[in-house]
C-alpha cells in the first residue's frame, strides 16, 4: 500500500509474503503492529482501488477482516512507523483518514 504519511488507517495493513497464507499474514501484521496475538478473525470481504500514485496508475486489492485482540496488551510495536494507536467507535474516527479507509468503512460498516 502506498504511504500516506500522517493519516489514520486500519491496523494490520500490509502485504502477503510469497507463499504466505492470508490468515498467517493477518496474524503477522497484527503482531508486528500491536505486539499481540489474535483471538478471532472474521473475513468481511474485498475492496479494490484503482488510483494514481506518484504518476503511476495502480490497482490495489484490500482483503478486509475484522479481528479481536486482547485490548489490554496492545502496544505501539512499530514506533518508527506509527505515532499513535487509538481505539475509536466506527462512527467517530479522527482526521485525516487514509484515502481508502472511508470507502472501506462505508462498504463494511454494518459488519463492524
Amino acid at each position: 500500500m502506498p504511504c500516506e504519511h500522517f493519516t489514520w488507517e486500519p491496523t494490520g495493513s500490509g502485504g502477503l509474503k510469497f507463499g504466505e497464507l492470508l490468515e498467517d499474514a493477518i496474524r503477522r501484521e497484527i503482531n508486528e503492529e500491536l505486539g499481540v496475538g489474535i483471538i478471532d478473525i472474521e473475513a468481511l470481504g474485498v475492496h479494490e482501488a484503482r488510483r494514481e500514485v506518484n504518476g503511476v496508475m495502480t490497482h490495489w486489492v484490500y482483503v478486509v477482516n475484522k479481528v479481536e485482540v486482547p485490548r489490554e496488551l496492545v502496544i505501539v510495536a512499530e514506533p518508527e512507523k506509527c505515532l499513535e494507536q487509538r481505539w475509536c467507535r466506527k462512527d467517530d474516527f479522527p482526521e485525516p483518514l487514509m484515502s481508502q479507509f472511508p470507502p472501506i468503512l462505508e462498504k463494511f460498516y454494518d459488519k463492524l
